[in-house]
């Protein structure tokens, strides 16, 4: 409570109480406004811990599903990405225009 009150104080903030009685007026449909008006375009992430075989097999009927360390599509665009000796770059000779 000294804390709230604190911060009433520090941060120049209306009453707890009437903090409170403004809090209980939010409705649903309040809340489903803004998180439609702030959510809209973003891109979002789960983070599912537990046994990865099983939880790939699960999730992916549902969404895409990258493992954290697996290598593929996503880790081989990267910079840092170690190169495969097994494969040898296609060098293309310049085309001279005629």
């Amino acid at each position: 409570m000294a804390r709230a009150w604190l911060d009433v104080d520090t941060y120049g903030l209306s009453s707890v109480a009437e903090q409170m009685r403004a809090l209980n007026l939010v409705s649903p449909s309040d809340v489903q406004r803004a998180a439609t008006r702030l959510l809209r375009d973003g891109a979002f992430a789960s983070v599912v811990v537990g046994n990865a075989e099983a939880v790939k097999a699960q999730l992916e009927r549902f969404t895409k599903v990258e493992i954290m360390g697996e290598i593929g599509p996503a880790n081989e665009s990267r910079s840092d990405a170690k190169p495969n000796p097994s494969v040898k770059p296609q060098i293309k000779s310049p085309t001279k225009p005629e």
